[in-house]
């Protein structure tokens, strides 16, 4: 309980540095079919039952130096009638809902993280240094559109039950409602891992969430996965911006960071009609006479 506080309490105060804007944020899907052992990339093919993975990553491609991420707010979107085919879509989730860890943060015995292997879903560490708890609701959580949102779903806090756009405040009309990434700096001298960027050194960015989607019925289509929010983070008492994230500046200063525009590099799942049995038939049959002919050769 005392390292969820000191986590917490940290998230918050390290929020209080003059902010200016640069442009620079990149938040990058990639896909993965697990079920069939493909690598991740920004394009992935399907058959209905199969499980897809998605990567969230974010990098830096500004002009002004910074020293690592910080935070955001995100809100992952999917579209392409997700979930309205006979054999739903689903995203992976427990029971209630929720992608990954409920409770804690990177700070925090047990942790609120993961360490992003495969199978693994949630805030991956060090990216978690807000905590999650149950009094607050702030955990992942996924919902399904209804009505006008039909065909779409979404992550974010599970406090945030209304539609991206709909409601007030923090449910859901701005940003405030997606789950937040955050790193704890250095300088508060707690072990809860911490990536630098050091300008950007790596074009693809630093691996920050992961949740993974069973893919239902409905060939012959392409569910995207993008940012359908993303907030500025805890920039108190500076008000967050809608559409931005924030960075560090310094390895020495706790308060010293800058926000960025960010832009969405969507990851696209293509649903593709698994191979019929007299198609299957006729590709033994083409292997076989392959293998007769290199037999007879020999």
């Amino acid at each position: 309980m005392q390292t969820m506080m000191r986590s917490m309490i940290a998230t918050v105060v390290l929020c209080a540095g003059v902010v200016q804007t640069v442009q620079g944020g990149i938040i990058r899907y990639q896909v993965r079919n697990a079920t069939a052992g493909s690598g991740f990339g920004q394009n992935a093919q399907a058959v209905p039952g199969d499980t897809i993975e998605v990567r969230i990553r974010i990098a830096y491609d500004g002009d002004a130096p910074i020293y690592a991420f910080r935070s955001a707010n995100l809100q992952p979107l999917l579209t392409g009638n997700f979930g309205t085919f006979p054999g739903n879509d689903r995203i992976i989730t427990d029971a209630d809902r929720y992608v990954g860890p409920r409770t804690g943060g990177n700070a925090t015995t047990p942790l609120g993280t993961v360490f992003g292997e495969a199978g693994e879903y949630g805030r991956v560490r060090s990216f978690g240094a807000q905590a999650l708890s149950a009094s607050m609701s702030n955990a992942p959580r996924a919902f399904y559109g209804t009505g006008t949102a039909a065909g779409l779903a979404r992550i974010s806090q599970a406090r945030a039950t209304n539609w991206i756009g709909r409601g007030t405040g923090i449910n859901n009309v701005t940003g405030v409602g997606g789950f937040q990434l955050s790193q704890l700096h250095p300088a508060w001298g707690i072990d809860a891992g911490f990536n630098e960027w050091n300008s950007g050194d790596d074009a693809e960015g630093e691996y920050v969430f992961q949740f993974g989607l069973v893919v239902g019925e409905g060939i012959g289509r392409s569910i995207s996965v993008t940012t359908g929010l993303v907030y500025g983070g805890n920039d108190f008492p500076n008000a967050p911006v809608p559409g931005q994230v924030s960075w560090y500046t310094s390895s020495t200063s706790l308060v010293a960071f800058v926000r960025t525009d960010a832009i969405s590099v969507p990851g696209t799942i293509n649903v593709v009609p698994a191979p019929s049995t007299s198609m299957l038939a006729l590709i033994s049959l083409a292997a076989l006479k392959r293998r007769q002919r290199a037999h007879g050769r020999a």
